[in-house]
């Protein structure tokens, strides 16, 4: 992935993300959204596919290019660890069809 600043002066930023993990940070962040339990009942209902994941998150993948040296399998996780928290949640969770459903790695 590539960030690219509103300020065109600016460097772009590149981002070595399995597919993998982009999908869980999608996932996650999404039902945190739809299922905080702060938000008043009925009005959050958007789908998944209208996910937003934040720049934040993905930092630590920023300038990975020895990621694309190993399968994603083996690739480090290196979304915040909130996000782990949040997936060992039940309101949140990840898809029954994620590789992390059954078993989250560490990070």
């Amino acid at each position: 992935m590539v960030a690219a600043d509103t300020d065109v002066s600016q460097p772009l930023r590149g981002f070595v993300i399995p597919r993998s993990h982009v999908a869980a940070a999608a996932w996650i962040a999404h039902m945190e959204w739809l299922t905080d339990p702060s938000a008043e009942p009925g009005k959050r209902n958007a789908g998944v596919d209208r996910s937003r994941v934040f720049l934040p998150d993905f930092t630590g993948y920023e300038g990975r290019w020895d990621l694309l040296e190993q399968p994603t399998t083996e690739a480090p996780v290196l979304l915040p660890s909130r996000f782990h928290d949040l997936a060992k949640l039940d309101r949140v969770g990840l898809p029954p069809e994620h590789p992390w459903h059954d078993e989250l790695p560490e990070w």
